[in-house]
This record gives structure tokens, sequence and C-alpha cells, in this order.
């Protein structure tokens, strides 16, 4: 006879995917401590034991979420031959993908506005990703400056929310596969100069 074993996720686990899906979902506004215990599956009294308010928690889930992305983001790149297809390939992922993320990281942008804790953390998460993007492309592509570099990070990251955006309000329905984000930011980068 086979016997399963059904892994139950402890109630932090449960409280923390719970407060991602419905931030994704409904939207920071519309997420409350009551909506989270009932999507946790805990009592109200468990979640704010763990949590004395909605602003603790999701700051708190939010900056694990992002150190948890940047570390498979940053994983990827460095195991790669390629870094600057990896990073490309990252951001494709970001865009294509069937998930909640850009709807999870669209909430987290404009809520950052009026929370200066949650902007502090999306802060420090763009910094790393800046910084990486920008130490894949001086290793990679020799002759290149610090600030070119820097430079194309920070439109690459640009053409990726500028993706999210455009499918988040149905302007186009997929990233063509055949239009390179690295090339459309070095064309603009071009631009620029």
């Amino acid at each position: 006879m086979i016997h399963f074993t059904i892994h139950k996720k402890d109630p932090l686990e449960k409280i923390k995917e719970a407060t991602l899906n419905l931030l994704a979902e409904d939207g920071y506004d519309a997420v409350s401590m009551r909506n989270i215990a009932k999507e946790a599956n805990v009592a109200l009294g468990q979640l704010t034991y763990y949590y004395k308010t909605k602003n603790n928690l999701i700051v708190s889930v939010v900056k694990e979420a992002l150190e948890v992305f940047y570390v498979e983001f940053e994983r990827r790149i460095i195991e790669s031959d390629n870094k600057i297809n990896a990073i490309t390939e990252g951001v494709k992922m970001v865009i294509k993908e069937d998930t909640k993320t850009d709807k999870l990281l669209i909430t987290i942008m404009a809520q950052s506005q009026v929370d200066k804790k949650l902007q502090k953390v999306l802060k420090n998460f763009w910094n790393k990703i800046i910084n990486l993007i920008t130490n894949s492309y001086l290793e990679e592509i020799s002759g290149i400056s610090t600030n070119q570099a820097n430079i194309k990070a920070r439109l690459l990251m640009g053409a990726c929310i500028e993706n999210i955006i455009e499918k988040m309000l149905d302007i186009k329905d997929e990233v063509d596969d055949k239009i390179s984000l690295v090339k459309e930011a070095e064309k603009k980068l071009g631009e620029c100069n």
C-alpha cells in the first residue's frame, strides 16, 4: 500500500502566500488583515500574533519575495556562459510568465509612493538588480564604461516595466520573441547620446 504524506504549510508560510496572492489580485487598498487570515485559513488572532499591522506584514512579505526573486535572477546569470542572454531570458520570464508577478510589481511600485518603508524595500531591490545587470554588462562587453553599462541596465529594466504595463493594459498580448529587449535598450541608448 502506498502512503501519501501531505505536507502542511505552517501558518506563517500560508500567511505570506495569501498576502502576495491578495496583493496581486486585489491591490493594496483592498487587502485587509481579515482577508489575509481568511485566505490563509488561519485565525485573525494568529495572524496578528506574527504581524501587528497590515503594513508591517506587507513590507516584510514583499521584502522576502523580492529577495527570493533577486537570488534566483542572480543565480541564473552567474551560472550562465552568456550573461547578457541570461539577463534577457530572466526579463522575458517576468514579462511572459502567466503569474501574478507583474501585477504584484505594479502594486508594490504604486504603494511605495505613499509608504516610505515599502519604498525603501523597492529601492534596495531596484539598486541590487541594476548593479547586477551593470556588472554583467561590464564583464561581457569589452570597452564599455561603467556609466554606459549602468545606462544599458536602466534602459533594460525600463523596457521590462514598459512591457509589464502594456501587458496589463492589453496594449499588446505578449512580447514579440523576435524583439530583443537588450537590442531595444541599446537602440534607446544610442538615441540618448
